[in-house]
């Protein structure tokens, strides 16, 4: 996960227990603003600080794409997909309509 994804996802889960709090906890609509903003920025400095611990502490290292192997496998799955496709095209058309309706009504 994209450390901005996280950031966001953490700053919408404190939003919606901000809203939950503030409904619980009081009734006037400026406590519920300020209840449900103070809750979201907690939660936001929190993926802020959770982050930065990340990467500070966890080295990260880029990772070599073998494009050539991933490339190579791909094309594989295709070629069978096409000839599967084309086994499967050759049994339909061996099949009548007339064939089809029998089965079906005596099932």
């Amino acid at each position: 996960m994209q450390p901005i994804n996280f950031i966001s996802f953490i700053t919408v889960i404190g939003f919606f227990l901000g809203i939950v709090f503030s409904i619980l906890s009081t009734n006037s609509a400026e406590s519920m603003l300020l209840y449900s903003t103070i809750v979201s920025f907690t939660f936001y400095m929190i993926a802020h600080v959770s982050i930065s611990v990340y990467v500070r502490f966890i080295d990260i290292k880029s990772q070599y794409f073998e494009r050539d192997f991933y490339e190579a496998t791909l094309d594989q799955f295709v070629y069978e997909l096409q000839k599967r496709e084309v086994i499967i095209e050759d049994e339909s058309s061996e099949v009548d309509e007339d064939d089809i309706i029998k089965a079906v009504a005596r099932a």
